[in-house]
């Protein structure tokens, strides 16, 4: 199997950062040997100068990050170097990704190298701001993984012979990877002036977070003595581990190009990996959405795709009012924003149980019951990935947000789309308690409010103040009525119970079965309104009466307004009826027969052709 070389690669990477210093060793991975005056100058010294004490120095670097955000730190890496898939695998001895995207270049390796640089960060550049790498806290966490804590003893420490870092294979072909996979038992390294380079693949562990070393390379330690950090039978171990994954089902197309990252595990990272992985998995199939062309992601081998949802897309532009108050991190990039809602009451209730807020990724503990998602590259976040902070930042652009987002909602009205937003913010719970009302207050109720006074009806929209939920079956209209200042809710309850029980509690709407509709209008309105109906209609009207549920309050709604049609085509109502004797109509079923019955016996005959 043949690699580029990294002893090549150190040099090169030297003299782009103008070490002119005969003294430097790039095979010394250390700080100085001996005076730092006249001794040995090592490669740490390329990217961090002269450091006394390099475990001090890594330990200020790292202390910032938490283990589980290495799972984030990759997947961003699959994002940004445009793969389709992505793998990962954790178990108690290993982790390893993979992906299939674009290979490092010296330039990525470089910036990887260096843990106070980032190529990906640059916003400044053309297409950074499209990177969500410059979101991250940065490659160098990922060091962390190799020992207990912050992993700094064991990155600083030889112990049989070697020392621990994460191990990188990045290929441009598939034949690269295949030489890993059916590994003949040499590795050779290759300087750039050799034929064979360019279809060499980068092999290398990296020490001390900067210092790239080749299999079987031997090497300078930070005592100057000569180690061999990433001996052969680490590197059988590590194909062997990627072999078992891949070889399998190897597919050319799928890896034809790509990188993969094996790191052996230090103590308790196993543990704190699969929590984050866990929270992860919550919400990340909605990520997936605002990627560039990743689609699939496997987790131990469980495969998670997009999860489809409806989206709005807005912006906020550089140097607007807006961006101006906001002040965000990244002051040469506009701020994106997209809001997700679902496409039925069965998803929004699922999309409750997530995490409702993202920045590109979940943030695990922002379950707040709400029916939609907010992702927003702007949005102030702890360390951890998990929060928002509750800050000035955050304060400001929720308010802001739901400004823009009930503006893209106005455009919207008269569209389906508008009325499943509706759906999602009408089933999105309004959280008081202390942890969650500054969100609500910023984001929930301007929109809840913005709702309030443009409620879906039958033909357009109305404050909820005006609209009544339609109880029963009958068709009719409440201007047909009389009830000009009503309108119908758009969904009615015999139809979608689920949607109209909550705009009854969380709205306030009331609902009207037809017992309440005539208690509503005059007399005369009913009366007018019954003539215009066929029998047929009549019939259907008569009968949903008899067998609404509620029926105790019947007589005391109904009994004066004429709404039992007689033979002679004239009107009467339940007053008519004496307290003797009940009888019924044989056409009547038996329940509705019992209704009539509770009234008393009719003075007046109701007969069959009533309803012919």
């Amino acid at each position: 199997m043949n690699v580029k070389s990294t002893s090549e690669l150190r040099k090169t990477i030297a003299k782009a950062y103008g070490e002119t210093d005969p003294s430097i060793d790039t095979n010394f991975i250390g700080s100085y040997e001996g005076d730092p005056a006249t001794g040995k100058k090592g490669f740490f010294k390329v990217f961090h100068g002269i450091s006394p004490n390099i475990a001090n120095y890594l330990r200020g670097v790292l202390k910032i990050a938490e283990d589980g955000q290495a799972v984030y730190e990759f997947i961003q890496n699959a994002v940004d170097c445009n793969s389709r898939n992505f793998w990962l695998y954790i178990t108690e001895d290993y982790f390893l990704a993979i992906n299939n995207g674009e290979p490092f270049k010296e330039k990525d390796i470089t910036a990887i190298l260096n843990i106070g640089q980032s190529d990906k960060g640059g916003e400044n550049e053309e297409g950074k701001c499209d990177n969500i790498g410059r979101f991250g806290i940065g490659f160098k966490l990922v060091h962390r993984l190799v020992g207990k804590n912050d992993g700094i003893d064991e990155l600083c420490t030889i112990k049989d012979g070697g020392v621990k870092g994460p191990i990188l294979l990045s290929w441009t072909e598939p034949i690269q990877l295949k030489s890993l996979l059916e590994w003949d038992g040499e590795v050779n390294s290759l300087n750039s002036s050799e034929k064979e380079y360019p279809l060499s693949p980068w092999l290398f562990k990296i020490l001390l977070t900067n210092f790239p070393a080749q299999v079987n390379e031997e090497v300078r330690d930070m005592n100057y003595r000569k180690i061999v950090p990433f001996p052969i039978t680490e590197f059988e171990e590590m194909r062997s581990h990627i072999s078992g994954k891949i070889k399998p089902d190897f597919d050319e197309s799928k890896f034809s190009k790509g990188s993969i990252f094996y790191i052996k595990l230090g103590n308790g990272k196993y543990e704190k990996l699969l929590e984050e992985m866990e929270s992860l998995e919550n919400g990340v199939n909605y990520s997936l959405n605002f990627f560039k062309k990743l689609h699939e992601i496997t987790i131990n081998d469980k495969v998670i795709r997009k999860k489809k949802i409806d989206w709005l897309f807005a912006e906020i532009p550089i140097d607007s009012e807006d961006f101006n108050e906001i002040d965000p991190e990244y002051k040469l990039c506009p701020i994106k924003i997209w809001f997700g809602y679902p496409n039925s009451v069965h998803e929004i209730e699922a999309t409750k149980l997530q995490p409702s807020f993202y920045k590109y990724f979940p943030l695990g503990d922002e379950v707040n019951q709400l029916g939609f998602v907010i992702n927003c590259d702007a949005f102030d976040i702890e360390t951890n990935r998990r929060k928002l902070h509750k800050s000035k930042i955050n304060e400001i652009l929720l308010s802001k947000i739901s400004k823009i987002l009930i503006s893209k909602f106005e455009n919207l009205q008269g569209t389906p789309e508008f009325d499943k937003i509706f759906l999602s913010v009408l089933f999105s719970e309004s959280k008081t308690d202390e942890a969650s009302s500054w969100k609500t207050k910023a984001l929930i109720k301007e929109i809840k409010d913005y709702f309030l006074e443009n409620i879906p009806i039958d033909s357009g929209y109305d404050s909820f103040e005006n609209c009544v939920i339609k109880g029963f079956k009958s068709n009719i209209s409440l201007s047909e009525v009389g009830l000009e200042d009503k309108n119908w809710f758009k969904w009615e309850s015999w139809l979608n119970p689920e949607i109209t029980e909550r705009a009854s509690e969380e709205l306030g709407i009331k609902k009207w079965y037809l017992r309440n509709l005539i208690h509503e209008v005059t007399s005369e309105q009913l009366e007018n309104y019954l003539k215009s109906l066929g029998v047929l209609q009549y019939m259907l009207f008569f009968k949903e009466i008899l067998s609404e549920e509620q029926t105790a309050t019947l007589k005391n709604d109904l009994g004066t307004k004429n709404w039992l049609k007689l033979n002679n085509g004239e009107f009467a109502s339940l007053s008519d009826f004496t307290e003797d004797e009940a009888w019924c109509e044989p056409d009547l079923t038996n329940k509705e027969c019992d209704t009539l019955i509770k009234f008393g016996k009719p003075t007046l005959n109701i007969t069959r052709s009533a309803f012919r």
